[in-house]
């Protein structure tokens, strides 16, 4: 279950992609701006101050060669500036964590054997362990390859493995249980239909307009990876477009034909999708457009630049897969079209023990 969100409290991200936390009661009156970090004692004791009104003063200036002032410095960087609003919300979350458990130690301080036992501290969580250590490894290359620390304390530890299918698939039939409930004409049913003609990402479906399409081809540039896609649009999803509700200036869009924030997006989706009878989600329909590329014989390089991996590891999960498939199907009509199968070898033993 979700955090409840603290009353009259606000996030808000600066121009340099710092985020910044405010206190407003009401409209008539001026907001209050914490200035502790997230997560901490002295955060709640200032957001239970601003409730009564008072004002939070600006504190100390933090610590020179601390974990927090490293952190500080790394969020005012460039490269956390170009970094993705997801991932920057997903690091704040174990940056604020690091502040309360590590905000004051000296970051050169910080040895391999630290970031291996908070790792184990996690491990009944192991995706969480695998995020919590991309972000430390995201801080300490920074750090490493801005002059501030003479080793990189992440180098060469690898994540933990374990099996997980992720977001599960959708098959055929959870595509026509969903089509019977939101006809050609709902945005429901242009959101699901764009997302399984295109395969498009969550954060890319919600980006595509007109004006990436031309001659029956779409061109767009993956947000997650930077990879430019060429997208075919088939006659089927050009007529449920037609039909619309399409937006302004993507496809996909609110009710008053505005671009759809992406985890809103995700939410609106998933509503749909549980009033429709399908316990699924916007990916598990990316995960089924791979695999019928890969069953119609689509080549590793081709998923490749249909979905714009950059590797060939994640194509390989799916051509594998549809090899495999195709090895059992001809492995059974073969057996089929065989009258009998061979004496077991036990039996010939049988009659040889008995003979002797």
């Amino acid at each position: 279950m979700p955090k409840p969100k603290l009353p009259y409290l606000n996030r808000q991200m600066t121009r340099h992609g710092k985020i910044v936390w405010y206190v407003r009661t009401s409209r008539d009156l001026p907001r209050i701006r914490l200035r502790a970090e997230y997560g901490t004692s002295e955060f709640m004791k200032e957001y239970s101050a601003a409730l009564s009104g008072a004002t939070i003063s600006k504190p100390s200036t933090i610590q020179r060669h601390t974990v927090r002032w490293l952190v500080e410095r790394y969020r005012q960087s460039a490269i956390w500036a170009m970094s993705s609003k997801g991932t920057k919300k997903q690091r704040d979350y174990f940056y604020a964590n690091l502040m309360v458990t590590a905000g004051d130690v000296p970051f050169q301080n910080i040895q391999r054997s630290n970031i291996l036992d908070a790792i184990d501290r996690r491990k009944e969580t192991p995706g969480v362990a695998n995020n919590f250590l991309k972000s430390m490894k995201a801080l300490f290359r920074w750090a490493y390859e801005s002059g501030y620390v003479q080793e990189n304390p992440t180098e060469g530890i690898r994540e933990l493995r374990y099996k997980t299918d992720g977001f599960p698939a959708w098959d055929m039939s959870d595509v026509s249980i969903y089509r019977d409930r939101w006809p050609i004409g709902t945005r429901e049913r242009l959101a699901m239909e764009t997302l399984f003609w295109t395969g498009l990402r969550r954060g890319d479906v919600i980006r595509l307009g007109e004006k990436h399409i031309q001659g029956g081809m779409a061109m767009l540039t993956a947000k997650k990876t930077g990879e430019q896609l060429y997208i075919s649009i088939p006659e089927t999803l050009r007529e449920v477009i037609s039909a619309g509700p399409v937006g302004e200036t993507t496809i996909i869009a609110t009710e008053k034909g505005r671009p759809r924030n992406n985890e809103a997006f995700g939410n609106w989706f998933r509503a749909a999708c549980r009033e429709a009878g399908v316990l699924k989600s916007a990916h598990g329909l990316r995960k089924l457009a791979a695999s019928l590329l890969a069953e119609a014989g689509g080549t590793e390089k081709e998923l490749q630049a249909a979905f714009g991996w950059r590797s060939e590891r994640q194509s390989q999960l799916y051509t594998r897969g549809a090899d495999r498939k195709h090895l059992a199907v001809q492995a059974s009509i073969k057996r089929e079209n065989k009258p009998t199968l061979p004496t077991p070898l036990f039996s010939v033993r049988a009659r040889a023990d008995k003979n002797v």
